[in-house]
Formats: C-alpha cells, sequence, structure tokens
C-alpha cells in the first residue's frame, strides 16, 4: 500500500503548542503548523483561525529568500494549507535571538539601559535556553561548555538577518528568533520557522505587523487582516544576491512550482527532482552519479554542457568576474580533486573542474558533443597560455607546464611573412623528456592527412631519457604546409 502523499501515519512524534511532526524513513518530515499564538508576558494563548496557513505562507517565501542567499534552511516544499516537508534536523535546547533594535525582553530585563527602537550596530545576537513557562538567558560560557561553538552560531545568525533584512526592505526587521541544528551532515542550518509568529516587522510608520498585535490585545480579525496584506506585499520570487552558487537540492520549491504551475503530472516530479539534483555532482569531485535514471543522466549531461565550449567560457570569466577571481595564477598550484567555491583564478576552474566534465558524462550523445566542446577548452587555455607568456619577460621557446600537461613551442619570427594555418584535432602524442625533465621531442602520430605523414618536432639536443604518452588535443601552426609551433594539453594515458 502507498502511503499518503503528506506522510502523516499514525500520531505525531512531536506535538507542541505550534506544531505537529511526522518522521519519515527517508531522514525528512512532515510538519503541520497550529494555529495557536501564544504570549507568557501578556498571559495569552489562543487558537486563531487562518494564522497557521498564514505562517506558512510567510515562512515559505522567507526560505526562497534565505535560499537564494545561499542559506539552507529544512523547509523542502509544501505539502498542503498548513503542512509542509523538512528535513528532519533534531532541535538543540536552546535558541537564537537576533536583535536590530531594542525591543521586548531588551526593554523589560534591563530597564532604562536602552531607549525603545534603539539601533543596534551590530545586530545584537543572543542566546535563550529553551523551557516553560518562559524562556531564558543562557550564558555563553554554558554553551561553550555544552559543545556549542558560539562564534560561529553568531556568524550564521548575523548572515541570515542581513540576507532576511534586505528581502524584506523597506519593512524593518526589530529582531527575530531562530533554531539552528546541525544535519545528519554535519552543517549548521535553520530548523525553525520563519514567520510573524517569532519577529518583530514594523513598516514605515512604526506600526506592527507581527505576533505584538496579538501580545497588544489586538482582535483575531485584526491580525489575520495585517497578516494576508504582510503576506500579500512579499516578493514571491527573490532576487538572488549571494555570490555562492546556488545547491540543486535547494531549487526543489522553485522547480515545484514550475512543475505545479504548468501542470507537469505529479507521477514526472520525483524523477525531475532527482534529475536537478544530480546535477552539480562529480565523480572527479569523489561524488556518486546514479546514471539509473534517464531523464536525471540526460539532465545531468545538458548540464554540463552548457558549462563547456564558447558559452561555457564566457559563463566562466562572467562569474570569475564577479567574485574578482584574478584571469590567471600560474604561481598557484591546482586542485587535485575539484571543490565547489572559488579557485585561484577562472583559468584554474577551466582546468580544474570544466575540462574534466567530458570524463563525467553518462550519456553517448553527450559523451560525442563533450568530446568537442573539451576542445575548444583546451584550445582556448592554449591560446590564453600563449599570449600570457609571450607578455612575460625572458619567455622561452618551450614551455612545458606538468601541473595541467601543457606543452608549448612558440612560432620562430623570421619567417613570420609566410601565411599561418592552424590547424586543431584530437590524438596521441609521444612526448620525450631529457634528465632535466625538459621536453625534448615531440612525436604525433595522428597528424591530419593534409601533412602527409606524421608530425616528429625536435625540442633540444639533449640525450632522451623518458617519455610519456597518451590522448592530447593539440593545435598545429603550418607555414608552407610545414610545422612550425604547436600547443597541446595531454589529458589521458
Amino acid at each position: 500500500m502507498t502511503p499518503p502523499k503528506n506522510g502523516m501515519i499514525g500520531p505525531p512524534a512531536v506535538e507542541g503548542r505550534s506544531k505537529r511532526i511526522w518522521r519519515r524513513d527517508d531522514g525528512t518530515c512532515t510538519v503541520e503548523l497550529i494555529p495557536s499564538l501564544r504570549s507568557h508576558t501578556f498571559d495569552r494563548d489562543e487558537l486563531v483561525p487562518a494564522t497557521a496557513r498564514l505562517r506558512l505562507d510567510f515562512y515559505e517565501r522567507a526560505a526562497r529568500a534565505l535560499h537564494a542567499c545561499g542559506i539552507r534552511t529544512v523547509f523542502r516544499q509544501r505539502l498542503g494549507e498548513t503542512t509542509y516537508l523538512a528535513d528532519y534536523v533534531p532541535a538543540p535546547p536552546f535558541e537564537v535571538i537576533v536583535k536590530n533594535r531594542s525591543v521586548g525582553s531588551t526593554l523589560r530585563k534591563y530597564p532604562g539601559l536602552f531607549p525603545e527602537g534603539h539601533v543596534f550596530r551590530p545586530a545584537v545576537v543572543k542566546f535563550d535556553f529553551r523551557t516553560d513557562p518562559e524562556d531564558q538567558p543562557i550564558g555563553e560560557d554554558y554553551l561553550w561548555a555544552y559543545g556549542v561553538d558560539v562564534e560561529e552560531f553568531r556568524r550564521i545568525a548575523r548572515e541570515r538577518n542581513d540576507c532576511l533584512r534586505k528581502w524584506l526592505e523597506p519593512l524593518d526587521l526589530w529582531d527575530f528568533c531562530l533554531i539552528i541544528g546541525p544535519n545528519p551532515e554535519g552543517d549548521l542550518i535553520i530548523n525553525s520557522e520563519i514567520s510573524p509568529d517569532c519577529m518583530r516587522l514594523r513598516d514605515h510608520q512604526g506600526h506592527s505587523l507581527d505576533k505584538d498585535l496579538f501580545r497588544q490585545g489586538a482582535s483575531h480579525e485584526h491580525i489575520v487582516s495585517v497578516w494576508s496584506e504582510l503576506v500579500g506585499r512579499l516578493p514571491a520570487r527573490p532576487r538572488r544576491t549571494a555570490r555562492s552558487p546556488f545547491p540543486p537540492e535547494d531549487a526543489r520549491t522553485a522547480v515545484l512550482d514550475i512543475l505545479e504551475g504548468c501542470g507537469v503530472p505529479h507521477d514526472w516530479h520525483a524523477s525531475i527532482l532527482r534529475a536537478v539534483e544530480l546535477t552539480g555532482r562529480y565523480r572527479f569531485a569523489d561524488e556518486d552519479l546514479d546514471d539509473g535514471c534517464a531523464i536525471a543522466a540526460a539532465v545531468h549531461d545538458a548540464d554540463n554542457l552548457d558549462a563547456m565550449g564558447a558559452i561555457g567560457i564566457g559563463r566562466a570569466f562572467a562569474y570569475g568576474g564577479l567574485l574578482g577571481e584574478p584571469l590567471w595564477d600560474p604561481a598557484t598550484a591546482l586542485k587535485d580533486v575539484y571543490q565547489e567555491g572559488e579557485t585561484s583564478s577562472v583559468l584554474a576552474h577551466l582546468y580544474e573542474k570544466l575540462v574534466r566534465l567530458e570524463q563525467d558524462m553518462l550519456t553517448e550523445p553527450a559523451r560525442r558533443m563533450a568530446a568537442d566542446r573539451a576542445l575548444q577548452l583546451r584550445r582556448f587555455a592554449a591560446g590564453f597560455r600563449s599570449e600570457w607568456d609571450s607578455g612575460q619577460p625572458a619567455a622561452s621557446r618551450v614551455r612545458w607546464d606538468p601541473r595541467t600537461r601543457y606543452l608549448s613551442v612558440a612560432e620562430p619570427r623570421d619567417d613570420a611573412d609566410e601565411p599561418l594555418v592552424r590547424v586543431s584535432f584530437r590524438g596521441r602524442a609521444w612526448l620525450t623528456f631529457d634528465e632535466q625533465g625538459q621536453p625534448a621531442a615531440v612525436h604525433l602520430p595522428d597528424a591530419p592527412d593534409l601533412l602527409a605523414t606524421d608530425v616528429r618536432i625536435a625540442l633540444s639536443q639533449e640525450r632522451p631519457h623518458h617519455h610519456i604518452e597518451g590522448t592530447a588535443d593539440i593545435e598545429l601552426h603550418l607555414r608552407k604546409n610545414h610545422p612550425v609551433a604547436l600547443q597541446l594539453h595531454l589529458w589521458s594515458r
């Protein structure tokens, strides 16, 4: 028997005043919000119809806004009016409160220290121990003793604060609380709802748009009216402002919105979501690739092909410019195992990731297309490095870079008046080296037919010591059908 889509089978594993949680076997959970509002300070605890739906309306958009900043939450997708699917992350016994202004507990617990509305720069971050009937401030030394990296939690809280404040402009976020916990991989992510129930939010006239309405005695109808108007003002599609890549797993909500909006049958959703998740995974980054799903394999390959060839080069330099990365830094070592994040230079990214994508294709048509685009990438890299090296002092005619297995033999200047023909191809290459590890000769047995014979180029008079061979992407420069220069990347043995 297939379980219900919402996963709400039997009694909930956790039930509190504001939500119920059902655990799932795949590490996720179904969460149902309860339309309750509570204030210990003002001694008010009531069920307010429609507020659960409005809280989830707000939370769904807030999760998207944080994802657009490259920040993960447990939220995955909405399942119903008051239910959603989330990653299951156990909550720690404390919460994190971020205060941009003095309000609430700051005024009650420290009377006269700050006037109401005093602006904190930077935002104050404090911690409360979660206990009934009212959460209590907890000293940071206790948290350190408990094993909490207080400074990391503070950094995370302020980063989330910056993202939410920018998203909510021109509204003013006075304070909010978060619960942050480690997922199974040890990453700290937001495990709590983000809504008017757990923040103070004011409009430009200073009017409350949050649970302060409930604390101040507003009617149920007024609270629902203000919150409905608030949700209507929120941007449904936040503009991405972060410079970090958008993780595929965090795109689930946006993808599901598109699928629902386009009327794609629900039976297809799982395969399409799997396809999205498979993008951004690479064997050369020591990750597993599951090619059992044809749709996922095709999307994975299409995504990688977009990063190769001429357009891929343009994308790499555009994004590298956004990050402020240098064009090339020959002195910096390349990564043996690819890792997401900023690289030492844009050309290093080409070597560390883009040219490796050819070996990660899962379908035969993509492998054929990737071979041509990888040739374009290496041809561009060769041209770039040829120009770069020509501007360096004491440039040598022969350059060999063992890191990238790149060989350049510069063109002589004495016959530059003759027409130059450039021939690019992929084929076998034999490189002979002397005792000092410098190239002594090149043999290209798969040269194009127009040369009528294979190509052999002597690079020095030193005695041969050893050689390496493999497949190379090659560009030959010909004058009068005679090789005068070459550039090649040897990429397999």
